[in-house]
């Protein structure tokens, strides 16, 4: 008999947010412009979050197109309200010039 898997579990701290918590999140650049806001994760390999899909120009949803970025990028916090706050060091004009994220193969929505 196969000896048990050891699983170690993870303490949240004070700090940590869910995902589900970030989706549709504004996103903001360091002059509080609105830039876009948090549309999906990337989990590299299955195992960790490489990317941070942010949805950039557009209307409801016409003409809008994705970037993805380095979780590094993103500094997230809480507002007092309780709301969540993303911030990149980053102008709509870089996003929407950045390499084009398509929800393809097996980034699929």
């Amino acid at each position: 008999m196969a000896p048990a898997a050891v699983v170690t579990y993870y303490a949240v701290q004070p700090a940590d947010m869910t995902a589900s918590n970030l989706m549709r999140t504004e996103v903001r650049n360091l002059q509080d412009e609105r830039i876009g806001r948090i549309e999906d994760l990337v989990i590299g390999n299955g195992r960790e979050i490489t990317a941070v899909v942010v949805g950039v120009g557009g209307f409801l949803g016409i003409g809008e197109r994705y970037a993805a970025l380095p979780p590094s990028a993103i500094v997230l916090t809480r507002a007092a309200d309780g709301s969540m706050r993303a911030v990149v060091d980053a102008t709509r004009d870089q996003l929407r010039s950045s390499p084009e994220f398509r929800f393809e193969g097996n980034v699929r929505r």
